[in-house]
């Protein structure tokens, strides 16, 4: 399959399951990141997460899973994050994965308040899809089996984001303490050997422009399938002025299309806070404090 073809059918993904979300009249089966993981799989061909076409299916499968069951339990919403980023990592580590968006599956139906089981046959779905293309392709034979994050990894991890937590309890904001897109380029750059500052801050600009982008053009434009057809293609042309690839950074647009209101119009400005704190702890985690 040609790059182009792969793009294509990338873009036919996202349309399609926009369009069961219009004629079910139904939001909670937009799965933003489902964005992220067609660009990493078939665009980009991350060879940490086509290792193995099976988990591109069964990891965000059974992450959003947990993070439906999760989304029933009568606690606070921090505590929901908190069990889901647990429970996701406590996944990965068990089926031996290493796929990032396996968290935005899990944090999704906490953030949009899921109840309807439509959210889980969605991903399950569009992944299967997904897993088969990636088999067809076969580029998944060249991949070598991922280094799973130990626990010293995990547990920096963790740290990490109950410090995010307790801050944005702190300033009365707990709804921000789960920014999906943040945290799937928190758990892949945490687990590289080497994280430079030329890197992190294309990594900070690409996100907060990404969910710049996102708010602004859903709040002009009502249509779900033009916004999509609007900004993924600016998204694309950030991160080729910018020289990374970043998949995290297409799921902003269709985050916007979710996002309960008090999330809405403070995302840019979030997301710009926690890419810096996250992305930076990272940075200084591994330029400063274990040299």
């Amino acid at each position: 399959m040609s790059k182009i073809n792969r793009n294509l059918f990338g873009l036919f993904i996202i349309i399609l399951m926009i369009l069961t979300a219009v004629i079910l009249n139904n939001k909670e089966i937009i799965v933003p990141e489902m964005a992220a993981l067609t660009v990493g799989t078939l665009v980009y061909q991350n060879s940490n997460w086509i290792y193995d076409p099976v988990k591109v299916c069964i990891s965000p499968s059974l992450s959003a899973v947990a993070g439906f069951i999760v989304n029933q339990f009568q606690i606070i919403y921090v505590a929901k994050i908190l069990l889901v980023l647990i429970l996701v990592l406590i996944l990965l580590k068990f089926i031996k994965s290493v796929l990032a968006p396996s968290f935005a599956t899990g944090l999704l139906p906490i953030i949009i308040d899921s109840h309807e089981l439509d959210f889980i046959w969605i991903v399950f779905i569009l992944t299967f899809i997904l897993a088969i293309f990636v088999w067809m392709q076969k580029k998944y034979k060249d991949s070598n089996v991922p280094l799973i994050m130990n626990f010293n990894g995990i547990g920096t991890f963790l740290l990490i984001s109950i410090i995010w937590i307790i801050l944005v309890m702190i300033f009365n904001k707990p709804h921000m303490a789960a920014i999906p897109p943040v945290l799937v380029v928190f758990y892949e750059v945490i687990q590289k050997d080497k994280y430079e500052f030329n890197t992190l801050w294309r990594h900070i600009l690409a996100l907060w422009l990404s969910a710049s982008l996102g708010m602004i053009i859903h709040t002009f434009i009502y249509s779900w399938i033009v916004v999509i057809l609007i900004s993924l293609p600016m998204v694309f042309a950030i991160l080729k002025i910018l020289h990374i690839k970043l998949p995290a950074s297409y799921a902003f647009p269709l985050l916007a299309l979710v996002l309960p209101k008090d999330m809405f119009f403070i995302l840019p400005i979030f997301s710009l806070l926690a890419s810096t704190y996250f992305l930076g702890s990272v940075w200084l985690y591994k330029n400063i404090f274990i040299k």
